[in-house]
């Protein structure tokens, strides 16, 4: 259902008039589709992490610090492209 969605974007994209609002909505749909995806895998080394702290397991548990680490800024700096890009596509 996520790929239907994401292609429905994906057309509305092209019937933009101007070439710099084409790039814009294209990196728009780019970025929730990056915030998607990086919001699943830090749910998901969330819980890794969880399980790691509880059966007190510390390499595992450095890990999956990191890769929460790792994640949750690549999902911020997804968000912020997001919303550059509606910002600059509002701006015209």
């Amino acid at each position: 259902m996520s790929m239907k969605i994401f292609s429905i974007l994906l057309l509305c994209t092209f019937f933009v008039e101007s070439m710099r609002n084409k790039f814009l909505y294209i990196v728009f749909v780019y970025a929730i589709v990056l915030s998607v995806l990086f919001g699943m895998f830090t749910l998901v080394d969330t819980y890794h992490l969880n399980y790691a702290v509880k059966v007190e397991n510390h390499d595992r548990e450095m890990a999956h610090r990191i890769n929460v680490f790792d994640d949750g800024t690549w999902f911020m700096l997804a968000n912020i492209l997001g919303v550059c890009s509606l910002g600059f596509i509002r701006r015209q």
